[in-house]
């Protein structure tokens, strides 16, 4: 059929209706899709589970203009930093994160090999040190060579609650800790005065040279402990013997977890004597005895308090070191849950 034909036999209202379809194809293209235009509160809900997640972040970010203005613009999003990222996002996470608490990773080990880790490690210092009233965990790794020392551990930390240090090394300097809301403590090797230490819910010590008097000391002060492990940490006496017999009993009712690893026998007995712990569900134990020792009775009967009977694990004998002329016999014991 000739064109002009079939032009003559189009009804009446069809370039009416090819007006309006194109007229509602601009309209809606004109529109920016729906994720575009989320309100901020929304999206903020969006995007919070993956707050310091900034390898997403960073990819959610290349959505639309407006996203990045949220994301930048939302304190919580930002809550990490670390020496290990590079300078300029170590100064963008401290510029967005506002006023937000932090947790902050500091690994001198990192810098290790690198010529320029003084400079490096100075920059970061001066970067982050002003934010240190926010910060609420630290992870700090240092090396025995590190520049910064006991830094950031001198500094005033009021928010902090949760820290973990690894010496790397034995350490002479141990400061005092500015951290009146500290709660969980994991210290490698001797690097702060634990006798600052107070109203802790979880203590882990490892490879350092804590005194039993110092150990009592803290738990006297934090009666919402719930978790106690020492491990390689002898808990010697020191010059002044064991501690002097306390008036009442420590009791920390919400202690669920004991672990003690390579503490003396002696020791070990007089802490697991002079604590209460009803609410305790897993315990386990591994002390040194030395193999002339005449009578266990003592060790094993401060066990027994929280195992219901003289309950063995297994027994190990280790032999004799050049530093030690005796052989140490090692008991196991506890619940094994």
């Amino acid at each position: 059929m000739p064109i002009t034909e079939a032009e003559s036999s189009t009804p009446n209202n069809l370039p009416a209706n090819y007006e309006t379809k194109t007229e509602l194809d601009l309209f809606h293209h004109s529109q920016p899709p729906p994720i575009h235009t989320l309100p901020p509160e929304l999206l903020h809900l969006v995007l919070l589970p993956f707050a310091g997640d900034y390898r997403r972040l960073l990819r959610f970010r290349l959505v639309c203009k407006y996203w990045v203005e949220v994301i930048n613009s939302t304190p919580g999003l930002w809550i990490f930093v670390s020496n290990q990222f590079h300078p300029e996002f170590q100064a963008m996470v401290i510029r967005n994160s506002g006023n937000h608490l932090l947790e902050v990773e500091y690994d001198a080990t990192w810098w290790e090999e690198d010529p320029e880790s003084k400079e490096k490690s100075a920059a970061f210092s001066r970067l982050i040190e002003p934010s240190a009233s926010r910060w609420q965990a630290l992870t700090y790794y240092r090396t025995e060579d590190s520049e910064s020392g006991t830094w950031p551990l001198s500094l005033p930390l009021h928010n902090l609650k949760r820290i973990e240090i690894d010496g790397s090394t034995w350490n002479a300097q141990r400061p005092t800790l500015d951290a009146p809301k500290l709660s969980h403590v994991d210290v490698r090797l001797p690097s702060v005065n634990l006798r600052s230490l107070c109203g802790l819910q979880s203590l882990t010590l490892e490879s350092t040279n804590s005194t039993l008097d110092e150990l009592m000391t803290i738990l006297r002060v934090s009666p919402g402990l719930h978790t106690l492990s020492l491990t390689r940490t002898l808990l010697e006496n020191g010059t002044e013997g064991l501690p002097s017999p306390y008036t009442n009993k420590i009791h920390l009712p919400r202690l669920r977890y004991l672990y003690i690893s390579g503490a003396l026998a002696e020791s070990s007995s007089f802490l697991l004597n002079w604590i209460e712990a009803p609410s305790l569900e897993v315990f386990k134990a591994k002390v040194h005895a030395p193999n002339d020792a005449a009578d266990h009775t003592h060790i094993c009967q401060a066990a027994s308090r929280y195992t219901g009977a003289f309950h063995f694990l297994k027994t190990k004998r280790l032999k004799s070191t050049s530093e030690s002329k005796l052989d140490d016999v090692v008991w196991y014991w506890g619940t094994d849950h």
